[in-house]
């Protein structure tokens, strides 16, 4: 079989070559094209890498077994046959994505890109996004790199399991039995990697690290090696058709089924592994009805060209989503997208992954050299001159950009560290009778606070953590049901000790974040709304003033006008519409989120206050002020926003006189 003038067995150098696997490679890649061009058209769609996993794990098992069996592996033969089919592809994209994203990003995420790229050259790019990336957030469709946590997970477990293999054939007790004995090993750590993955998903602040770690996937590469390594045959060819029927069919559910909303890995992840590892075994030895269809030409075309397809398509993605609206309602632009993907793969496929997969006659020793150190050096200081060049773009205010970015001082302020710090401010003559606690949205009315008190004469202590639910209680059962982070717990309790001084309490949020059911199940919702209600109670039962500052405007297309604005296309844009199109939609999800929890807290006597309401009745809307951006981004005041809202609420917010004004 040809294709474009190319024989998949000649182009491939693979005399055992299966067009079954390139099917399946097919049906992986295409899964997760969709899902990323349209979340709501495949929401599985992104169980496609876990198809990929239990293919790698089945081939490259098979390959190392084989040698290993024969007396024949070799380490830096192995590794050197790794390199020559994943590398020079990976470093092309990189360079790609890397030298476009200086015209395209704004300085701050060049640099972030940089960082994903060095990443992921050393194989750590899971645990690099692992750190604070939300595979499903919104955020992950503007990191053009992101994609490649999931072959970082490939390459450790390409460097841990052949060491395994090799070493349980050296003890003669184990030769013997080898195969016995490996397969009681894989058992173990098979079973060691889902339990590992079902505790992370229970524990809020492992769920991140779960999703992107090797230790909770190796369950899936596991379940292709177990094919390798029991190398079953399915004698009967009926039995062949009813497995890959059945493998198809629960693949095709899966992919329609399971969403993002669900546990994910863990035990749900097997689901489309086992289905995958059907499709395997029925056409190891036979061929199928359903193998017809996977061996036709455009399937294994993307078979073929699957791995240059995922690396290019989520670069492409990312950028054309950075600039404008999401895609999921735009079928010219998925079309477009994935035509330019499409093309981009077959480049990379036919003009760099099979002119260095092929032996050169090299030694192994300059063949690495020539593939691995050279490159990856080359990659390694052109990331270090992006870095430098993107402080130094000349169609950049890179003043304007700092001050509109700058989102606290933390050497001043009270944010995520506040123990063993003076955390009191505004009128430093005054003794704090105020205090104001909550998330990074209490953060950004620090500075705001600061100001109103220097002007109406109080002061206030202040703590705020990322992500903390506003409340006060001393009860950790409570707070761990709540599923709060540590740091959070911790800021709670503290506060639970320290408030009895205080006569107003302050508290401020992102109200839209407890009210969201992608981020919280109902049960834990319902536990928060229940405890602010009865915490609002005992505090007015001893005669405390309770308020709640409301969350401001979220702008959503904020984030695109500065993408924008501090990038190449702000020599291009019109500023005057660019402004218009963020404050139109403004305030739509935040405006739900504090009217609910307005009718909530007054019932328990509390007070909910819009702070910036006269700022907005009396000068104009957020998040603009004559030429100054008063947000960090789409749901945060950044520094001279707070202090600029601050000193004008101080002066001229009868709101806030009346609310703080000396019993």
């Amino acid at each position: 079989m040809s294709l474009f003038g190319i024989d998949p067995n000649q182009a491939l150098n693979q005399a055992d070559y299966k067009a079954e696997i390139d099917g399946l490679r097919a049906i992986a890649v295409l899964s997760v094209v969709i899902f990323h061009l349209s979340e709501t058209f495949l929401p599985g769609g992104f169980v496609g890498v876990d198809v990929f996993f239990v293919i790698s794990g089945y081939l490259i098992s098979k390959h190392i077994l084989s040698d290993v069996t024969a007396s024949r592996f070799s380490f830096k033969s192995f590794y050197l046959k790794r390199a020559r089919r994943i590398l020079p592809a990976l470093y092309g994209v990189i360079l790609f994505t890397v030298l476009l994203g200086i015209f395209l990003l704004v300085p701050e995420d060049i640099k972030s890109t940089a960082r994903s790229a060095l990443a992921a050259i050393f194989y750590k790019a899971n645990y690099h996004f692992a750190r604070d990336i939300d595979y499903f957030a919104p955020i992950t469709r503007e990191l053009p790199l992101l994609h490649l946590w999931s072959l970082s997970v490939e390459e450790q477990f390409y460097f841990i399991f052949p060491i395994v293999l090799v070493l349980m054939a050296k003890p003669k007790a184990f030769r013997e039995n080898y195969k016995k004995y490996l397969i009681g090993l894989l058992i173990l750590i098979f079973l060691t990697s889902v339990v590992s993955a079902e505790y992370g998903l229970d524990q809020k602040s492992l769920r991140k690290w779960t999703f992107y770690s090797l230790t909770s996937r190796a369950s899936e590469l596991l379940v292709g090696a177990f094919l390798a390594v029991g190398n079953i045959k399915i004698q009967k060819k009926i039995w062949a058709e009813i497995l890959a029927a059945f493998g198809l069919g629960t693949l095709i559910l899966s992919l329609f089924l399971i969403n993002q909303q669900l546990r994910f890995p863990g035990l749900i992840a097997l689901i489309p592994c086992i289905s995958t590892a059907c499709l395997i075994l029925a056409h190891a030895h036979n061929k199928t009805f359903i193998g017809k269809y996977l061996t036709m030409k455009p399937m294994v075309f993307f078979g073929l060209i699957s791995y240059s397809l995922y690396l290019y398509h989520w670069p492409l993605i990312a950028f054309l989503k950075y600039p404008t609206d999401d895609l999921t309602s735009k079928i010219l632009q998925s079309v477009l997208i994935f035509a330019a993907s499409v093309a981009f793969a077959y480049i990379s496929w036919r003009h760099i992954e099979l002119r260095f997969r092929k032996p050169t006659g090299d030694s192994a020793n300059k063949a690495l050299v020539k593939i691995f150190l050279i490159p990856t050096i080359v990659v390694f200081a052109t990331m270090h001159l992006v870095v430098h060049i993107q402080s130094k773009l000349p169609y950049i205010d890179y003043d304007k950009m700092g001050k509109t970015f700058h989102y606290l001082d933390i050497e001043k302020f009270c944010h995520n560290i506040y123990k063993d710090k003076n955390c009191i401010f505004g009128d430093s003559t005054q003794a704090p009778d105020v205090f104001l606690l909550g998330d990074s949205h209490a953060g950004h009315y620090q500075p705001f606070l600061d100001e109103v008190g220097k002007a109406q004469n109080f002061s206030f202590s202040a703590v705020s953590t990322d992500g903390c639910f506003p409340l006060i209680l001393d009860d950790r059962t409570v707070l761990e049901n709540l599923q709060a982070d540590p740091p959070c717990i911790e800021q709670i309790l503290w506060a639970s000790k320290n408030i009895q001084k205080y006569k107003t309490i302050i508290f401020a949020g992102a109200w839209t974040r407890y009210v969201d059911a992608k981020l919280f199940k109902k049960e834990i919702r319902d536990l928060y709304e229940l405890e602010l209600s009865k915490m609002i109670e005992k505090m007015s039962a001893q005669k405390k003033k309770v308020i709640l500052f409301d969350q401001i405007s979220l702008c959503p297309n904020l984030d695109r006008f500065y993408g924008q604005r501090f990038s190449v296309k702000g020599l291009f844009m019109n500023e005057t519409e660019g402004r218009k199109n963020v404050i139109e939609t403004c305030g739509v999800e935040s405006d739900k989120a504090n009217l609910h929890f307005k009718e909530l807290v007054e019932k328990s006597g509390a007070q909910f206050v819009s702070a910036l309401s006269d700022f907005q009745k009396q000068v104009g809307p957020m998040p603009f002020y004559e030429d100054l951006y008063l947000y960090k981004d789409g749901g945060h005041l950044n520094l001279q926003g707070s202090q600029l809202l601050g000193k004008w609420s101080g002066k001229n917010s009868d709101t806030l006189k009346n609310l703080f004004q000396k019993q």
